[in-house]
Order: structure tokens, then C-alpha cells, then sequence
């Protein structure tokens, strides 16, 4: 993965103005993370409920829990962009194109449940700081 703005300086050429001007046909591509995979509605299934319990609970001070997560879904980040490739489309625009659009779908489904199953072991993990 390549930080256009490691240098912290603008480079015109690599400005994307953030995710939302990367563009998969006419959809802003960072949309298609917003959303949890269709199939699960708002009830959790039992798997996912197995994969959130499973997961180790945070021994470190709760206040620095937030910027361990934050670093956990950076590298999650990497993960997700595996077979995707970008060219500058205009106008501070960029396209996204896929090595393997059915692989990414696939890949993008499973990295979805894996963080929705760690959104909820750390939303427990928190209430149950707060009140034991």
C-alpha cells in the first residue's frame, strides 16, 4: 500500500482528497465498506457471536484501547486493498479497478464479519469495564 502524503507534503499529483473521490464505476468506493454484509439483517449469527468471544481481551489500560484498535484496522486496511489497482480519473478523481472482482467481493465480505465480530467484543469489553 503506498501513503501518497508519507512525505507530509501535498503532492498535486497523488491528491485524492480522501477515499471518497476513489471511484468504482459512479460509486464512491469507500461507500462499499460502509455497509455489513447483506445476508446478516441485525441479528448477529451464531458465528459471528462464536468468532466475538473468542477474541482476547485488551490487558492494557482502557484509555489506550481506542489507538490499539485504530492501529489493528490500519492493518486490517492493508488487507483489504490486496487486488486493487487506481488510476487518476481527473479532477482530484481516482478509478479502482480489481485483479479478481468475485475474490475482492469475497475477501471484503469475510474482512466485514471478522471487524463487525471485533466491534462487538470491544463494545462488551467496554460496558463490562465500566460496570462490572
Amino acid at each position: 500500500m503506498a501513503d501518497p502524503d508519507v512525505s507530509h507534503t501535498i503532492d498535486p499529483s497523488t491528491e485524492t482528497a480522501g477515499a471518497n473521490l476513489i471511484f468504482d464505476g459512479t460509486t464512491a468506493f469507500h461507500s462499499e465498506w460502509d455497509g455489513i454484509p447483506k445476508d446478516l439483517g441485525d441479528t448477529a449469527p451464531p458465528e459471528l457471536v462464536a468468532t466475538a468471544k473468542a477474541l482476547p481481551l485488551d490487558h492494557g489500560r482502557m484509555e489506550n484501547w481506542a489507538a490499539t484498535w485504530a492501529s489493528d484496522t490500519i492493518l486490517v486496511a492493508q488487507e483489504a486493498l490486496i487486488g486493487t489497482s487506481y488510476v487518476k480519473s481527473g479532477d482530484g478523481k481516482w478509478s479502482v479497478s480489481f485483479t479478481d472482482r468475485v475474490a475482492y467481493d469475497r475477501a471484503a465480505d469475510a474482512i466485514k464479519r471478522k471487524q463487525l465480530a471485533k466491534a462487538g467484543a470491544r463494545l462488551a469489553e467496554i460496558m463490562n469495564t465500566i460496570w462490572p
